[in-house]
Parts: structure tokens; sequence; C-alpha cells
């Protein structure tokens, strides 16, 4: 690569395939997570009338911070080679012209 941008359609692909397998990821996770918190509800619930239920919303709002944070930059991925591709039909149709 000389340093310029090269743009490369295939990375988008790539890029939705990323985020895929990353949000499957994280509901692995939250799963993994709801189930260890879920082994040792004894301790939690000697904590207090709403420990359990709290720890249990700490982790879903965190793996849902994790899915927001995805959704936004495939969605910033998308503008980006939709502006991509708006630009190349311009181009295109500028040199048709000639």
């Amino acid at each position: 690569m000389t340093g310029a941008f090269e743009y490369n359609p295939a990375a988008v692909a790539e890029q939705i395939a990323m985020v895929q397998q990353t949000s499957g990821v994280l509901d692995d996770i939250e799963n993994r997570a709801k189930q260890a918190l879920a082994q040792i509800r004894d301790f939690w619930d000697a904590q207090g009338a709403t420990a359990y239920e709290d720890a249990s919303l700490i982790i879903h709002q965190g793996i849902q911070q994790g899915r927001d944070t995805l959704a936004n930059q495939a969605q910033v991925t998308d503008v980006s080679h939709q502006d991509s591709i708006g630009t190349d039909a311009a181009a295109a149709a500028s040199i048709a012209a000639i």
C-alpha cells in the first residue's frame, strides 16, 4: 500500500461477519455470566433484597453496551460503504459524460 486510501469492498463483508461473530460471543458471555451468578444466588440474596437482580442487571447492561457499540460500528461502516458507492457512481457518470 502506498499510504493512499484504498477502497476494498470485500472488507465490508469481513466487517459484517466479524460483527455477527462478536455479537454471538457476547450472547455466550452473558449466558455464562448469568449461569455463574445463579450458582451463587444464595450469596447475593444474603446481600440484600435486590442484590441478585442488581448483579444480573449489571451483567445485562454491560453486554448491551457491547452490542450497542457493535451496532454503531456496523452502522458507521455501512454509511461509509454507501457513501463510497455514491461517489463511485458519480465519478462513473462524470467519465461517461466526457
